[in-house]
């Protein structure tokens, strides 16, 4: 959907319970993340009625499994480094 701010991102890689996707790193990265967050739990709550999912999103230049979500002081997502 040209409309998403996911339209351009792509899947790089998939560990063990984890999407990494490649978007723009501009404005929107931070928007994006969180969608491909509500879009994971929208998909999962079909399979899992019993069982709450969640997905928490992180913004990352590069892949690290020591990374943390980091926000800035108005909630907003920001890049891990």
């Amino acid at each position: 959907d040209p409309g998403s701010v996911l339209y351009g991102g792509r899947i790089v890689n998939f560990v063990h319970d984890e999407l990494i996707v490649e978007v723009r790193d501009d404005e929107h990265a931070a928007d994006a993340a969180e969608e491909l967050a509500r879009l994971m739990v929208e998909g999962a709550s079909k399979f899992l009625p019993n069982v709450p999912p969640i997905a928490e999103p992180l913004l990352m230049r590069r892949w690290s499994k020591k990374a943390k979500p980091v926000r800035d002081s108005g909630g907003r997502l920001i890049a891990w480094s």
